[in-house]
């Protein structure tokens, strides 16, 4: 009963705030509900394969549930993918910002799931300054990336980024709309809440 009274107080005092919560409160639930029908069926078979592994059954049967795994799909999910005013700074070099080299350790992984699936922490506009602060240096927060970063993105293996989060609109409406741009242009599939 709290949880809804803290949502119904929510929604009245800052409704864009609401609308990103409702976006992500939908996305989630639609993820839960297909998450949850994918792990019966996988625990279904897994408990009638446990339970004949049990009465010996040979070994080449149970390789078919390694092979079985094999053909099932991989979904990776990131979140919270995000420069803060330093590292802006660390990906500029030569006169060019470049930050493929963030998901260095990480592409392999990304690129070897069947959807890769990332948070994109706020908007990449051309327009405007970017990242303005890091966490506790008295600076107020404002979160906006160099084009190269969603390029980045793209590269080490994401199929797909939410905009969906409390700091796409950092650059107002017109930061949202560039990001929506470039990520149309490199061919990034997104996710947005539109009302």
């Amino acid at each position: 009963m709290r949880l809804i009274n803290y949502i119904k107080d929510f929604k009245y005092k800052s409704r864009w705030k609401y609308v990103l919560f409702k976006s992500i409160f939908s996305v989630l639930v639609r993820i839960k509900n297909t998450f949850k029908q994918f792990f019966r069926s996988l625990f279904s078979s897994l408990k009638a394969e446990q339970s004949i592994e049990e009465k010996g059954i040979s070994r080449a049967y149970q390789d078919s549930y390694f092979d079985k795994l094999n053909e099932s799909f991989k979904i990776v999910f990131c979140g919270d993918m995000l420069l803060l005013e330093d590292q802006v700074k660390r990906g500029y070099n030569n006169g060019k910002y470049d930050y493929n080299d963030v998901f260095e350790h990480t592409k392999d992984i990304l690129k070897s799931a069947d959807l890769s699936i990332g948070v994109l922490e706020g908007p990449s506009d051309r327009t405007s300054s970017f990242s303005t602060s890091n966490y506790g240096d008295g600076k107020l927060l404002s979160i906006n990336f160099p084009a190269a970063f969603p390029n980045a993105l793209k590269e080490s293996g994401f199929d797909l980024v939410t905009l969906a989060n409390n700091h796409i609109l950092d650059k107002g409406s017109h930061g949202l709309l560039e990001t929506i741009d470039l990520l149309n242009r490199i061919g990034l599939n997104y996710a947005v809440y539109q009302s």
